[in-house]
């Protein structure tokens, strides 16, 4: 394997790069050792800081030839808040859009990509994830999965175009970390220590894609809330639509309803905070607050218990897909937009809804099935307009079955662990995107996969109360969010030290500052237990068994 995909490779006086098609290695390596002699007049040390060598170290990079890669732009551009000034280098690898950023000064000698959430499509430089690689001092690059939309949100690549489909699905993320990790080496002179790589929801996908198709790509990944059951978990936002509509076409569920179901799950099952922390041990049966008689606002009506019922259950039984459950018991304060919802997109609504109320429960599963499952059926055998409350497992189910296997990575991950690659995996428990049941059944998969030694290369740590990817705007809630806790820097130094995170310290503050709420998040199958006396806010207070 050469030295390009390795783990912490010295330095090397002669430069072979590895192109992202073997094939056409032999043509480009005699114009590219041009351009790395050129290039080495001008490597830096990781701390160069002399800002004309950084400048025309960065120019030289427009000349940069590797296969596939077609360099749009280079500039030197001053430091965000935050941030080192840093190189940037925007362009593509085949059809794949990146930008990379390569720290003028304060280099911290390693390699850093961002997963992109949601279904790509943009360059998503502001993503927390993103930011957080180059506040580091990481090279750090991001891309767009291989297509380009005006919006994350974008499906039309899923139509009826297979290049595209795989680019989404693994190709264009290796391609890019590859190229990435070219143009990195180039710039500094040296090889990169490590590589990292973190994603969350299909960025989290990514992740486990890399570390099972790709295993010498990089030292350290993670993944956080990984959409990786695409079939099972396309069939739960399915669930979600389909058991919400009336034979008019209308929701059945009565909305001013949920602050009554929240307050009873989280009596039923959660802890003084009202957090549940383990959704799949929850028994609460939406009937318990079925009306006697009449409806009445501190009741549900039947219809509004069958369709609960459907929601926490998730979709019947299949032997095409497996049925793990359905959103997950005390993930209701979620169901509906907590930040309320924006003038603009209010008037755009009507045009890109499928049909669906703007004010609808649990609507961003009800639209991502809608889009997704558009986009995957409309060929020229279906209409271009297909509206997912008109599935059909018979017809449809054999499409999707297709498309869910190239989209969803293998839990065999022998050649990871061979590779020396680490795993670290985060769920929150109140995420309805990916229900934590599923996130659970692919880690215990891996320890089937990996045996006993599972733990020396995966981990996975649940993060209590935590929607998907965080916890979005609004008031702050009494569960963890996304900056309560650092699984990066446990996973570095996993990596680079060799100290496997038993647990992951998280700690909850209000507005003003005071710790609310601080405990260990632990390794699984451990689970954070209070000790019985003491302040519940200090960690110290709570042992992982």
């Amino acid at each position: 394997m050469p030295f390009l995909h390795g783990r912490g490779s010295e330095f090397a006086s002669c430069i072979i790069f590895t192109s992202v098609k073997e094939s056409h290695v032999k043509n480009a390596l005699l114009k590219f050792s041009f351009i790395v002699i050129g290039l080495s007049v001008f490597a830096p040390t990781a701390n160069a800081k002399n800002d004309a060598d950084a400048k025309t170290r960065c120019e030289v990079l427009e000349n940069l030839v590797i296969p596939d890669l077609k360099i749009k732009s280079v500039k030197v551009l001053s430091p965000e808040a935050g941030q080192p000034e840093y190189c940037r280098v925007t362009g593509f690898v085949g059809r794949a859009g990146f930008e990379l950023r390569l720290p003028t000064s304060r280099w911290n000698g390693k390699y850093y990509m961002a997963g992109c959430g949601s279904f790509c499509g943009t360059l998503r430089t502001q993503d927390p994830a993103y930011k957080d690689g180059i506040s580091r001092g990481y090279a750090t690059i991001v891309t767009d999965a291989g297509h380009q939309s005006w919006t994350p949100a974008g499906t039309k690549w899923a139509r009826d175009d297979q290049e595209a489909r795989t680019d989404h699905a693994w190709r264009a993320i290796h391609n890019v970390a590859v190229a990435g990790r070219q143009i990195t080496q180039a710039y500094y002179g040296f090889n990169v220590k490590r590589a990292y790589f973190n994603g969350c929801s299909n960025g989290g996908r990514q992740g486990l894609m890399e570390a099972a198709r790709f295993p010498d790509d990089f030292d350290g990944i993670l993944a956080e809330a990984p959409a990786q059951n695409v079939l099972s978990m396309l069939m739960v936002w399915t669930n979600t639509l389909l058991s919400d509509t009336a034979a008019d076409g209308k929701s059945i569920f009565n909305a001013k309803k949920m602050p009554l179901v929240q307050r009873a799950v989280a009596k039923a099952c959660g802890d003084a905070d009202g957090v549940v922390s383990d959704p799949q041990n929850c028994k609460f049966d939406p009937a318990v607050l079925q009306c006697a008689v009449a409806d009445s606002p501190d009741c549900l009506s039947a219809a509004d218990v069958s369709v609960l019922r459907a929601w926490y259950g998730g979709p019947s039984g299949s032997a095409d897909y497996e049925n793990l459950g359905g959103v997950p018991f005390g993930s209701e304060v979620f169901w509906t937009g907590r930040g309320g919802v924006p003038l603009i997109l209010r008037a755009i609504w009507p045009f890109m809804s499928g049909g669906l109320p703007i004010d609808s429960v649990l609507l961003p599963l009800k639209y991502g099935s809608t889009l997704l499952m558009r986009d995957v059926l409309a060929t020229p055998a279906f209409d271009s307009d297909y509206n997912a409350k008109n599935f059909d497992p018979a017809r449809d189910l054999p499409r999707l079955k297709k498309f869910s296997a190239e989209m969803s990575p293998s839990s065999d991950l022998r050649a990871f662990k061979a590779s020396g690659g680490k795993l670290l995996i985060t769920q929150g428990t109140a995420d309805v995107a990916v229900p934590p049941a599923f996130t659970i059944d692919y880690w215990r998969k891996t320890q089937a996969s990996l045996g006993t030694q599972a733990p020396n290369t995966v981990r996975m740590f649940m993060v209590p109360g935590m929607g998907h990817c965080g916890n979005g705007d609004g008031p702050r809630l009494p569960g963890y969010d996304t900056g309560d806790y650092d699984p990066l820097t446990a996973l570095e130094k996993w990596v680079e030290q060799g100290i496997a995170p038993d647990a992951i310290i998280a700690t909850r503050r209000d507005e003003s500052g005071r710790v609310t709420r601080s405990e260990p998040l632990c390794a699984l199958p451990a689970r954070a237990v209070y000790l019985g006396k003491g302040d519940r806010a200090n960690p110290q207070n709570w042992l992982c068994r």
